[in-house]
C-alpha cells in the first residue's frame, strides 16, 4: 500500500502538513501579493485565470498533459505530485484521468478546493485529489520515494537561478526509483520588438536581476535533469505563435501575454522601476503591437527522465 493510497477511502486528516504558509497578503497596483513568496506575479483570481489560460495553451501544444509515454510502458502512476501547482487545474485533470491514483497539488499559497479550477464544474474537486500549502524553496513535506510521477512547471520567475539545483534534488529525493520526473518551462525575453516592448523588458531585465530569476529557466531544465542523475531523459521545444496570425492558439498565447504583462505591472512598481502611469501606457502599447505584428514565437521547453532503480 502506498503511503497516500488510504486518502480516498478512510478521508483520514492529511498526513503531510508544510508550515510555510505566507504571512498574508499585500496589495500592489490593485492586485495581490502574497508575503514571502518569490513568484514574481500576483496570487489573486486574475492569475488564477491566467494559468489557466496558460493551462490551455501547454495543454494544446504537447498535445496533453504530460509527454512522458506512460501508455508505451504499459504503466499508470499511483502517486502524483504536481510542485507549485498554481491555480490547480493540472492535478484536477491528472486526477480525473488516473481515477486510481492519488494526486496531491502543493504551492506557497493552495489553491481554493471549491475553485472552478479545481472542480472542473463539477459539485466538488475530485476525491483523489489533495491540496497542500509549502513553500518549495524550504524542502518538500514528503518522505524519500513517494511518488512515482513528479511535474513541475513555469517557475521562471517564481525561483532564483541560485535555487534551481536544490529544488530539482529535492524533486528527485521524494520521486520511487523507477518514477518519472517532468520540467516544463519558457523563457521570458521580448520576442515582438516594438519601443513598448524595449522599454518593458529593460525594467523587467533590472527587476529579475534584482531577485535573481534565472530568465532563460526553460533552456536548462534537460541539464538539471541531467545533473540530478536521471536516466532516459527526453527534451522537447514547442514554439507557440504570438498573436491572431497564429490562429486561435495564437490569440489564447497573446491574451496570456497580455495577462503576465498586466500581472507584472505591480512588481515593476513595487521595485520603483517605473510609476504606475508609465507601466500602464507601456503595457497598452504592447498590446496594440502583439495584435498586428506578425511572427513572434513563444518558446516552451519540456524535459522528463526517469531516477535510477
Amino acid at each position: 500500500m502506498g503511503l497516500f493510497s488510504w486518502w480516498r477511502r478512510e478521508q483520514k486528516p492529511l498526513l503531510v502538513t508544510a508550515e510555510a504558509n505566507p504571512r498574508g497578503f499585500k496589495w500592489i497596483a490593485g492586485r495581490r501579493i502574497a508575503n514571502e513568496s518569490a513568484y514574481a506575479l500576483p496570487n489573486d483570481l486574475t492569475e488564477s485565470e491566467r494559468l489557466n489560460l496558460q493551462h490551455y495553451v501547454i495543454r494544446f501544444a504537447m498535445r496533453g498533459n504530460y509527454v512522458v509515454p506512460f501508455w508505451r510502458m504499459n504503466t499508470r502512476p499511483k502517486d502524483i505530485l504536481d510542485v507549485a501547482c498554481g491555480s490547480g487545474r493540472w492535478g484536477a485533470e491528472m486526477a480525473y484521468e488516473f481515477p486510481e491514483a492519488n494526486v496531491v497539488g502543493i504551492d506557497i499559497v493552495a489553491p481554493d478546493a471549491t475553485s472552478p479550477s479545481v472542480t472542473l464544474g463539477r459539485p466538488t474537486a475530485p476525491d483523489n485529489y489533495v491540496l497542500l500549502q509549502g513553500d518549495v524553496r524550504q524542502g518538500l513535506p514528503f518522505p524519500d520515494n513517494s511518488f512515482d510521477f513528479v511535474h513541475m512547471r513555469f517557475l521562471v520567475v517564481a525561483i532564483a537561478a541560485a535555487d534551481w539545483p536544490a529544488l530539482v534534488r529535492e524533486v528527485v529525493r521524494v520521486t520511487r526509483p523507477g518514477g518519472w520526473i517532468e520540467l516544463v518551462d519558457t523563457v521570458m525575453r521580448d520576442a515582438v520588438g516594438s519601443p513598448e516592448h524595449q522599454q518593458f523588458f529593460a525594467w523587467f531585465s533590472k527587476m529579475t536581476a534584482t531577485r535573481g530569476y534565472d530568465v532563460a529557466a526553460g533552456e536548462h531544465i534537460a541539464e538539471r535533469l541531467h545533473a540530478a542523475g536521471l536516466a532516459n531523459i527526453k527534451s522537447y521545444r514547442l514554439d507557440v505563435p504570438i498573436g491572431d496570425w497564429g490562429g486561435r492558439i495564437g490569440t489564447l498565447m497573446r491574451l496570456d501575454v497580455e495577462a503576465a504583462v498586466t500581472g507584472i505591472i505591480a512588481p515593476l512598481t513595487q521595485y520603483k522601476m517605473a510609476t504606475l502611469e508609465e507601466a500602464q501606457a507601456v503595457q497598452r502599447g504592447m498590446s496594440e503591437a502583439m495584435k498586428t505584428y506578425r511572427g513572434s514565437i513563444q518558446p516552451f521547453y519540456v524535459a522528463y527522465g526517469q531516477k535510477p532503480r
